[in-house]
Protein backbone atom coordinates (compact mmCIF):
# COMPACT_ATOMS: atom_id res chain seq x y z
CA UNK A 1 0.00 0.00 0.00
CA UNK A 2 2.80 2.14 1.00
CA UNK A 3 4.62 1.57 -2.50
CA UNK A 4 1.06 3.05 -4.15
CA UNK A 5 1.05 5.84 -2.52
CA UNK A 6 4.83 6.64 -3.09
CA UNK A 7 3.88 6.34 -7.19
CA UNK A 8 1.26 8.89 -6.01
CA UNK A 9 2.95 11.36 -4.58
CA UNK A 10 6.25 11.28 -7.04
CA UNK A 11 3.58 11.30 -9.94
CA UNK A 12 2.17 14.97 -8.56
CA UNK A 13 5.71 15.95 -7.48
CA UNK A 14 6.90 15.18 -11.46
CA UNK A 15 4.17 17.40 -12.59
CA UNK A 16 4.80 19.99 -10.42
CA UNK A 17 8.23 20.32 -11.51
CA UNK A 18 6.91 20.23 -15.73
CA UNK A 19 4.68 23.30 -14.41
CA UNK A 20 7.70 25.15 -13.14
CA UNK A 21 9.89 24.60 -16.28
CA UNK A 22 7.05 25.20 -18.66
CA UNK A 23 6.47 28.45 -17.42
CA UNK A 24 10.06 29.28 -17.57
CA UNK A 25 10.94 27.85 -20.86
CA UNK A 26 7.40 28.97 -21.96
CA UNK A 27 6.97 24.99 -23.05
CA UNK A 28 3.29 24.38 -23.52
CA UNK A 29 4.10 20.37 -23.54
CA UNK A 30 5.49 20.61 -20.46
CA UNK A 31 2.44 22.93 -19.15
CA UNK A 32 0.90 19.97 -20.69
CA UNK A 33 2.41 17.74 -18.96
CA UNK A 34 2.12 19.05 -15.40
CA UNK A 35 -1.40 18.53 -15.57
CA UNK A 36 -1.37 15.37 -16.61
CA UNK A 37 1.14 14.00 -14.26
CA UNK A 38 -1.46 15.52 -11.61
CA UNK A 39 -4.34 14.48 -12.54
CA UNK A 40 -2.30 10.55 -12.47
CA UNK A 41 -1.04 11.42 -9.62
CA UNK A 42 -4.47 12.09 -7.70
CA UNK A 43 -5.78 9.07 -9.11
CA UNK A 44 -3.06 7.29 -7.79
CA UNK A 45 -3.27 8.14 -4.02
CA UNK A 46 -7.00 7.86 -4.38
CA UNK A 47 -6.20 3.94 -5.33
CA UNK A 48 -3.84 4.03 -2.19
CA UNK A 49 -7.03 5.16 -0.37
CA UNK A 50 -9.10 2.27 -1.23
CA UNK A 51 -6.16 -0.23 -0.67
CA UNK A 52 -5.74 0.80 2.16
CA UNK A 53 -9.33 0.04 3.12
CA UNK A 54 -10.11 -3.07 1.64
CA UNK A 55 -10.14 -6.49 3.50
CA UNK A 56 -6.70 -7.92 4.85
CA UNK A 57 -5.10 -10.15 2.59
CA UNK A 58 -7.56 -9.36 -0.63
CA UNK A 59 -4.93 -7.72 -2.40
CA UNK A 60 -6.48 -4.60 -2.29
CA UNK A 61 -9.68 -5.69 -3.89
CA UNK A 62 -11.37 -2.38 -3.69
CA UNK A 63 -9.08 -1.04 -6.36
CA UNK A 64 -9.71 -4.18 -8.64
CA UNK A 65 -12.66 -4.81 -11.34
CA UNK A 66 -14.71 -7.61 -10.19
CA UNK A 67 -17.25 -10.07 -10.95
CA UNK A 68 -20.32 -11.92 -9.15
CA UNK A 69 -19.71 -15.63 -8.32
CA UNK A 70 -21.64 -18.26 -6.64
CA UNK A 71 -19.82 -19.95 -3.58
CA UNK A 72 -21.66 -22.59 -1.74
CA UNK A 73 -24.92 -20.63 -2.93
CA UNK A 74 -24.30 -17.78 -2.00
CA UNK A 75 -22.86 -14.31 -3.75
CA UNK A 76 -19.85 -13.44 -3.57
CA UNK A 77 -17.60 -10.75 -5.18
CA UNK A 78 -14.08 -12.16 -7.12
CA UNK A 79 -11.39 -10.14 -8.41
CA UNK A 80 -11.54 -10.18 -12.70
CA UNK A 81 -7.94 -11.03 -13.79
CA UNK A 82 -5.79 -8.06 -12.81
CA UNK A 83 -8.07 -5.30 -13.96
CA UNK A 84 -8.25 -2.00 -11.43
CA UNK A 85 -10.42 0.65 -11.76
CA UNK A 86 -10.02 3.79 -13.71
CA UNK A 87 -11.79 7.43 -12.92
CA UNK A 88 -15.32 6.09 -13.17
CA UNK A 89 -15.00 3.53 -10.93
CA UNK A 90 -13.30 5.10 -8.00
CA UNK A 91 -15.70 7.85 -8.10
CA UNK A 92 -18.49 4.93 -7.79
CA UNK A 93 -16.55 3.52 -4.74
CA UNK A 94 -15.77 6.70 -2.91
CA UNK A 95 -19.33 7.60 -2.78
CA UNK A 96 -20.58 3.79 -1.87
CA UNK A 97 -17.79 4.03 1.24
CA UNK A 98 -19.05 7.72 2.29
CA UNK A 99 -15.72 9.66 1.70
CA UNK A 100 -15.51 12.61 0.55
CA UNK A 101 -14.12 14.29 -2.58
CA UNK A 102 -14.27 17.28 -4.86
CA UNK A 103 -15.88 15.73 -7.69
CA UNK A 104 -16.69 18.86 -9.45
CA UNK A 105 -12.84 20.04 -9.27
CA UNK A 106 -11.26 16.90 -10.11
CA UNK A 107 -13.83 16.70 -13.12
CA UNK A 108 -12.39 20.29 -14.06
CA UNK A 109 -9.22 18.69 -13.67
CA UNK A 110 -9.81 16.00 -16.05
CA UNK A 111 -11.25 18.03 -18.49
CA UNK A 112 -8.40 20.26 -19.22
CA UNK A 113 -6.46 17.78 -19.23
CA UNK A 114 -7.83 16.72 -22.33
CA UNK A 115 -8.35 19.87 -23.54
CA UNK A 116 -4.55 20.67 -23.45
CA UNK A 117 -3.81 17.48 -25.01
CA UNK A 118 -6.49 17.79 -28.06
CA UNK A 119 -6.93 21.02 -28.56
CA UNK A 120 -4.28 24.44 -28.47
CA UNK A 121 -5.19 27.69 -27.16
CA UNK A 122 -3.48 31.05 -26.03
CA UNK A 123 -4.61 30.26 -23.12
CA UNK A 124 -2.87 27.41 -22.37
CA UNK A 125 -1.12 28.62 -19.43
CA UNK A 126 -4.46 29.66 -17.28
CA UNK A 127 -5.82 26.79 -18.24
CA UNK A 128 -3.08 24.82 -16.31
CA UNK A 129 -2.84 27.98 -13.28
CA UNK A 130 -6.94 26.39 -13.06
CA UNK A 131 -6.00 22.98 -12.99
CA UNK A 132 -3.16 22.79 -10.82
CA UNK A 133 -5.63 25.55 -8.40
CA UNK A 134 -8.43 22.99 -8.16
CA UNK A 135 -5.96 20.04 -7.74
CA UNK A 136 -4.57 21.57 -4.50
CA UNK A 137 -8.03 21.05 -3.05
CA UNK A 138 -8.41 17.96 -4.27
CA UNK A 139 -4.80 16.44 -2.98
CA UNK A 140 -5.30 17.75 0.33
CA UNK A 141 -8.48 16.30 0.96
CA UNK A 142 -6.94 12.94 -0.24
CA UNK A 143 -3.57 13.52 2.17
CA UNK A 144 -6.47 13.83 5.20
CA UNK A 145 -8.05 10.85 4.15
CA UNK A 146 -4.52 8.89 4.23
CA UNK A 147 -3.71 10.82 7.69
CA UNK A 148 -0.78 12.38 5.38
CA UNK A 149 0.55 16.19 6.14
CA UNK A 150 1.19 18.24 2.35
CA UNK A 151 4.07 19.85 4.08
CA UNK A 152 5.86 17.11 5.26
CA UNK A 153 4.62 14.16 3.05
CA UNK A 154 4.41 16.01 -0.64
CA UNK A 155 7.07 18.04 0.25
CA UNK A 156 7.47 21.59 1.69
CA UNK A 157 8.64 22.76 -1.92
CA UNK A 158 6.50 21.15 -3.89
CA UNK A 159 3.68 21.69 -1.59
CA UNK A 160 4.54 25.73 -1.55
CA UNK A 161 4.26 25.92 -5.66
CA UNK A 162 1.20 24.45 -5.48
CA UNK A 163 -0.32 26.78 -3.08
CA UNK A 164 1.47 30.18 -5.05
CA UNK A 165 -0.59 28.60 -7.98
CA UNK A 166 -3.58 28.90 -6.30
CA UNK A 167 -3.43 32.63 -5.67
CA UNK A 168 -2.21 33.40 -8.84
CA UNK A 169 -5.44 31.66 -10.13
CA UNK A 170 -7.69 33.12 -7.16
CA UNK A 171 -6.47 36.51 -8.05
CA UNK A 172 -7.09 36.16 -11.58
CA UNK A 173 -10.87 34.88 -10.61
CA UNK A 174 -11.09 37.81 -8.67
CA UNK A 175 -10.03 40.30 -11.22
CA UNK A 176 -12.87 38.46 -13.28
CA UNK A 177 -15.71 38.91 -10.79
CA UNK A 178 -14.88 42.62 -10.07
CA UNK A 179 -15.66 43.56 -13.82
CA UNK A 180 -19.70 42.39 -12.69
CA UNK A 181 -19.17 44.25 -9.76
CA UNK A 182 -21.57 47.13 -10.38
CA UNK A 183 -24.24 44.89 -11.97
CA UNK A 184 -27.98 44.85 -10.66
CA UNK A 185 -29.04 41.46 -10.79
CA UNK A 186 -32.39 40.72 -11.75
CA UNK A 187 -32.84 38.90 -8.37
CA UNK A 188 -30.81 36.66 -5.85
CA UNK A 189 -30.85 33.39 -8.01
CA UNK A 190 -29.23 35.09 -10.67
CA UNK A 191 -26.32 36.80 -8.71
CA UNK A 192 -25.74 33.62 -7.28
CA UNK A 193 -25.70 31.66 -10.41
CA UNK A 194 -22.84 33.93 -12.11
CA UNK A 195 -20.77 32.79 -9.83
CA UNK A 196 -20.75 29.48 -11.59
CA UNK A 197 -20.10 31.60 -15.00
CA UNK A 198 -17.88 29.54 -17.42
CA UNK A 199 -16.87 29.37 -20.89
CA UNK A 200 -18.69 27.67 -23.60
CA UNK A 201 -15.34 27.12 -25.69
CA UNK A 202 -13.02 25.40 -22.89
CA UNK A 203 -14.92 25.63 -19.77
CA UNK A 204 -12.25 28.03 -18.20
CA UNK A 205 -14.36 29.93 -14.91
CA UNK A 206 -12.13 33.11 -15.90
CA UNK A 207 -15.50 34.66 -17.24
CA UNK A 208 -14.86 38.77 -17.86
CA UNK A 209 -17.71 41.24 -18.82
CA UNK A 210 -16.63 43.03 -21.63
CA UNK A 211 -17.98 46.50 -20.36
CA UNK A 212 -17.23 46.66 -16.78
CA UNK A 213 -19.30 49.81 -16.30
CA UNK A 214 -22.69 47.91 -17.63
CA UNK A 215 -25.02 47.73 -14.57
CA UNK A 216 -28.14 46.36 -16.47
CA UNK A 217 -27.99 42.18 -16.45
CA UNK A 218 -30.05 41.95 -19.64
CA UNK A 219 -26.83 44.01 -21.33
CA UNK A 220 -24.01 41.99 -20.29
CA UNK A 221 -21.87 40.79 -22.37
CA UNK A 222 -18.67 38.72 -21.42
CA UNK A 223 -15.79 37.14 -23.21
CA UNK A 224 -13.19 34.19 -21.39
CA UNK A 225 -10.01 35.21 -19.90
CA UNK A 226 -8.43 32.48 -21.13
CA UNK A 227 -9.68 31.83 -25.10
CA UNK A 228 -11.06 34.83 -25.92
CA UNK A 229 -14.55 33.65 -26.47
CA UNK A 230 -17.63 36.05 -26.01
CA UNK A 231 -21.39 35.11 -24.87
CA UNK A 232 -24.71 36.95 -23.72
CA UNK A 233 -26.28 36.59 -20.95
CA UNK A 234 -28.82 33.97 -21.65
CA UNK A 235 -26.70 30.94 -22.63
CA UNK A 236 -24.19 32.10 -20.12
CA UNK A 237 -26.56 32.15 -17.40
CA UNK A 238 -27.99 28.64 -18.63
CA UNK A 239 -24.55 27.06 -18.65
CA UNK A 240 -23.54 28.82 -15.33
CA UNK A 241 -27.34 26.98 -13.73
CA UNK A 242 -26.22 23.95 -15.16
CA UNK A 243 -22.94 23.76 -13.63
CA UNK A 244 -24.48 24.89 -10.36
CA UNK A 245 -26.77 22.08 -9.62
CA UNK A 246 -24.38 19.55 -11.01
CA UNK A 247 -24.75 17.43 -8.74
CA UNK A 248 -28.58 17.56 -7.94
CA UNK A 249 -29.26 16.94 -11.90
CA UNK A 250 -26.85 13.38 -11.68
CA UNK A 251 -29.39 12.69 -8.79
CA UNK A 252 -32.39 13.34 -10.60
CA UNK A 253 -31.29 10.64 -13.17
CA UNK A 254 -29.99 8.20 -10.59
CA UNK A 255 -32.52 8.50 -7.78
CA UNK A 256 -35.34 9.85 -9.48
CA UNK A 257 -35.40 13.47 -7.61
CA UNK A 258 -37.22 16.26 -8.75
CA UNK A 259 -35.16 18.47 -11.51
CA UNK A 260 -33.81 21.54 -9.72
CA UNK A 261 -34.14 23.57 -12.31
CA UNK A 262 -36.77 23.52 -15.60
CA UNK A 263 -37.24 25.48 -19.13
CA UNK A 264 -38.74 29.19 -18.10
CA UNK A 265 -42.17 29.52 -19.95
CA UNK A 266 -41.59 33.00 -20.61
CA UNK A 267 -37.82 33.24 -22.15
CA UNK A 268 -37.10 29.18 -23.19
CA UNK A 269 -34.18 29.11 -21.24
CA UNK A 270 -33.46 26.40 -18.51
CA UNK A 271 -32.88 28.92 -16.43
CA UNK A 272 -36.28 28.31 -14.09
CA UNK A 273 -35.18 27.31 -10.23
CA UNK A 274 -37.65 24.83 -9.08
CA UNK A 275 -37.06 25.96 -5.34
CA UNK A 276 -36.83 29.80 -5.83
CA UNK A 277 -39.54 29.45 -8.55
CA UNK A 278 -37.77 32.68 -10.06
CA UNK A 279 -35.81 32.49 -13.75
CA UNK A 280 -32.56 33.87 -13.26
CA UNK A 281 -32.38 35.41 -17.25
CA UNK A 282 -36.39 36.63 -17.13
CA UNK A 283 -37.35 36.77 -13.31
CA UNK A 284 -40.30 35.15 -14.32
CA UNK A 285 -42.28 32.84 -11.64
CA UNK A 286 -44.30 31.04 -13.98
CA UNK A 287 -42.69 27.70 -13.31
CA UNK A 288 -42.48 26.08 -17.68
CA UNK A 289 -43.58 22.65 -18.73
CA UNK A 290 -41.00 20.92 -20.19
CA UNK A 291 -38.38 19.56 -17.16
CA UNK A 292 -34.76 19.36 -17.72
Amino acid sequence: MEKIIDNGINSIRVGIEDYEQGLEEGNDARLSSAVRNVFAGILILAKGKLYKMSPAGTGGILTRAVRPIIVDGNLEWAQNGNKTIGYDGIKERFNQLSLSLDWKKLERVRTIRNDLEHFYHDGTRLNVQEALSDAEIVIHSLLELLDLDPIHDLGERWWRVLLENKNLYDKSFEACRRTFSELNWINNTAEAASEFFNCEECGSFLIEQINPANNEQEDVHVKCAVCGAESEIGPLMERAVSEQYAWEQYLVHTDGNDPPFMQCSVCSLFTLLSEANECAVCGSSEIGRAHV
